[in-house]
């Protein structure tokens, strides 16, 4: 788990040191992407500015292409408005020329709306792609929030939701939510769910869920699973997960699981969950495996997660992978995947690819992806229709445009529209803040 070291108006990313070490300066994310940040505070000793740099102190861009933000503030010190910064520290439009992200507030200061306008002062997207109008109780719990489109008119959201309704329990804990369409009538959701609700233990975790339906009873979503009854260690961790009918009795999801195991080890660096039938008897998923065990090297920045058979041996899955590897950079950032048979060799996956690369720019943005098969030769990835691509961005840094390649290296073709990697995420989507293992 990475963490922030605070200095004078300036703070650094390290990471956990290493078993032995003793100099944490080597800790330090030396990242190309932002690992610092820098602020200037006003009178009051709130944030004035907010700087990105990377582990250089070179500036570095955010998800919206700002390099920073000047803020502006109430009396209170409530923020009103964002205002995106160039490499300089000045302001300059982001992404989408983008040039203020605002925020309007109630009397009691919660959130009411928010949104964005461009360097012409018309309307651009706001920082979640998403607008919307929240409605508070009396405490200021969110118990309302409209879905609007950029004109502000009534809208629906990527899940086909124009209203979310929201219930609290005495401690302010969100015990129910409800899906409804611009018009109010209840609608199901992407995940065929039409709400959710949730109990809670004393100290405020979610120990039991269910899902519902357009008529707020107890529903199965697509996987079948209805209710979940959820036992957590002393650290919050989930241990135990019993899937339940509508009326709280045990029951299994479509694929016959009616419990699932879970292990943590070496400080949450490697986990396990195993799979069980209503008869208690250990059983196989819907992808044919007994369970998994993953271990995350936070040093080497990889993680691996392999599928066990009945007898507890590495198992393929019904796309023939045992495992599964995945090697980072300091930014988090995936930079190489491959699949593995039970004897650690490369296997092709639904894909049709036993190894992907993607390599990073100087802007910390994806500037090159190619897949490969079992003998580490291009080959052309099943969905994506394409062996490899490269990314064209300007000098500020925003995407440009993308070409993709053939096995040969050779041009597919060159699209005049490809739609920034970056900014492929929907609006705000619905759900409780729950774990969904």
């Amino acid at each position: 788990m990475e963490r922030w070291k605070v200095g004078n108006k300036v703070r650094d990313k390290y990471f956990p040191p290493a078993p032995g070490e003793t100099d944490p300066e080597k800790a330090r994310v030396q990242c190309a992407g932002i690992c610092r940040e820098k602020w200037t505070e006003d009178a009051k000793g709130a944030i004035k500015t907010l700087r990105f740099f990377n582990a250089k102190d070179q500036p570095r861009q955010d998800t919206t292409g700002a390099y920073g933000y000047a803020y502006e503030r109430d009396a209170q010190g409530v923020i009103l408005a964002e205002i995106p910064l160039n490499k300089e520290g000045k302001p300059a439009p982001a992404s989408l020329r983008r040039v203020r992200f605002t925020y309007q507030y109630d009397k009691n200061a919660n959130l009411v709306t928010w949104g964005a306008v461009d360097k012409d002062g018309k309307v651009a997207p706001t920082h979640t792609f998403s607008y919307g109008r929240f409605t508070y109780d009396a405490v200021g719990n969110p118990i309302v929030q409209t879905m609007l489109d950029k004109d502000g008119k009534p809208a629906k959201n990527h899940s086909g939701i124009g209203i979310w309704k929201a219930k609290y329990d005495a401690s302010g804990n969100l015990v129910e939510e409800r899906y409804f369409d611009v018009e109010g009538k209840p609608v199901l959701n992407g995940e065929g769910i039409g709400g959710r609700s949730a109990t809670f233990d004393p100290r405020g975790q979610v120990i039991s869920d269910c899902h519902l339906g357009k008529d707020g009873k107890p529903a199965a979503d697509e996987a079948g699973v209805v209710c979940r009854k959820l036992t957590k260690d002393a650290t919050g961790r989930i241990t135990l997960v019993n899937y339940l009918d509508g009326q709280g009795k045990p029951a299994a999801r479509k694929d016959g699981i009616a419990r699932m195991e879970m292990k943590v080890h070496a400080g949450g660096r490697s986990s396990e969950e195993w799979y069980y039938d209503l008869a208690g008897k250990p059983a196989l998923d819907d992808e044919k495996i007994h369970g998994s065990i993953s271990t995350e090297d936070i040093v080497k920045h990889l993680a691996t997660t392999c599928n066990y058979g009945l007898d507890r041996k590495k198992k393929k899955d019904k796309d023939g992978v045992a495992c599964l590897y995945i090697k980072s950079n300091e930014d988090g950032q995936i930079v190489e995947e491959w699949t593995t048979d039970e004897k650690d060799a490369l296997v092709l996956n639904a894909d049709g690819v036993a190894l992907s690369k993607t390599v990073y720019n100087e802007f910390n943005r994806e500037a090159e992806s190619w897949y490969y098969g079992v003998k580490r030769e291009l080959v052309i990835h099943k969905e994506l229709k394409y062996a490899g691509a490269v990314m064209k961005y300007d000098e500020e840094g925003d995407f440009d445009d993308m070409v993709i390649y053939d096995t040969d290296k050779n041009p597919i073709r060159e699209p005049d529209v490809v739609e920034d990697p970056d900014n492929l995420g929907g609006p705000d989507g619905e759900g409780l803040d729950g774990e969904e293992p």
